[in-house]
């Protein structure tokens, strides 16, 4: 997985011949957006179903925005990355017993 970060280009450290990737979390474009949201407007988070709502549809326009960024970059996009990290785990869970 360390080396699936390093050839996509996320800074990280290397340490022990093993690079860790540094970040902002599993979400770092969707949750800075959320919490604002939720700091603003509390109302319309107490609901589960609106705030999994609202995460889905700023996912979706957040990354219609930065998309082009990852281009320019030759950067995978965090869905493609998503992909390659998924098929890393498929390969481990194919040759468990």
């Amino acid at each position: 997985i360390g080396e699936a970060a390093k050839n996509a280009g996320l800074p990280g450290t290397t340490k022990n011949d093993v690079f860790t990737p540094s970040g902002a979390g599993a979400n770092p474009f969707i949750t800075p957006l959320i919490s604002s949201a939720n700091s603003k407007y509390p109302r319309m988070f107490i609901n589960q179903h609106q705030q999994a709502s609202f995460k889905i549809y700023a996912e979706k326009i957040i990354m219609t925005e930065v998309a082009p960024l990852f281009n320019e970059c030759a950067m995978p996009t965090p869905q493609q990355f998503q992909l390659i990290l998924e098929n890393i785990a498929n390969k481990y869970i194919q040759n468990t017993p």
